[in-house]
């Protein structure tokens, strides 16, 4: 039986950083296996592989990618986005997409130089893998949207790479979510949707502030067709808060659908 994301033609994936307090990348696969889903988002930095791999990055060698490879496959879960990544010239940029193509990355998640955007828009076209633009908290690159949006109509950008908004990120610089997706209508090409109440933190979907519901009927006003990514920070269960915001997205899939 679909899920209320398969109905609505998303997909849901889970950032192994979610779980990066404690457990290396092989362990969360295991938490997020828990959780019912298969798509996995990873990312270069201070969560170790496990065994002897540290750090996933594009500078590993094959043998040790060909490990975390077999790794996910014995799970039987599926290597989704891979970031945020950005490379420092073409050189660096060519290697993270090779690195991408060979470890079967379905996308690639980035905040880079404004004077690489057309780069990273052929080598997106050149290697087959789309990028998206990801958003940190004002004063960062891309904190408001307007400015990818710029780029894009001026640099003539293809629709490989698009935006992939953090919407916790967007509510932290004073933004509305569900505004700023209607800017961003067309460039939308994958999201991170979080809740939570000030003082508190990260929540299940439904219960703070963030206009969650608004949101859903944004994007399916927009026709998105894209993965939906949770990552959560903070001293609770992952496994049930994910859980439950997926039976959360389960139910208004239902009233989408009356």
């Amino acid at each position: 039986m679909k899920n209320g994301a398969e109905k609505l033609g998303w997909t849901l994936s889970v950032h192994t950083v979610s779980f990066s307090e404690k457990n290396t990348i092989e362990k969360s696969l295991d938490s997020i296996k828990a959780i019912g889903l298969t798509q996995v988002d990873t990312y270069r930095g201070n969560q170790y592989v496990g065994g002897d791999i540290d750090t996933l990055h594009y500078w590993l060698d094959k043998k040790k990618l060909d490990k975390v490879k077999m790794l996910f496959k014995d799970k039987g879960v599926e290597l989704n986005h891979f970031g945020v990544i950005q490379g420092e010239d073409e050189k660096e940029w060519r290697e993270i997409f090779e690195f991408a193509k060979y470890m079967g990355v379905k996308m690639l998640i980035s905040e880079p130089q404004y004077e690489h955007l057309k780069l990273v828009d052929k080598l997106s076209q050149e290697y087959g893998i789309p990028v998206g633009i990801h958003n940190h908290p004002a004063p960062t690159k891309y904190w408001h949207p307007n400015t990818f949006m710029t780029y894009a109509k001026n640099l003539k950008l293809s629709k490989n790479i698009g935006i992939y908004p953090d919407i916790n990120n967007w509510v932290y610089s004073g933004l509305n979510p569900v505004e700023m997706l209607k800017l961003c209508e067309g460039r939308i090409i994958g999201i991170q949707i979080k809740d939570h109440i000030d003082g508190i933190g990260m929540v299940q979907w439904g219960t703070g502030t963030v206009n969650v519901p608004g949101i859903f009927h944004e994007l399916k006003r927009q026709n998105f067709k894209g993965n939906i990514s949770f990552e959560y920070f903070g001293d609770f269960s992952k496994v049930d808060y994910i859980s439950k915001s997926i039976d959360y997205l389960n139910f208004f899939s239902k009233q989408f659908n009356k």
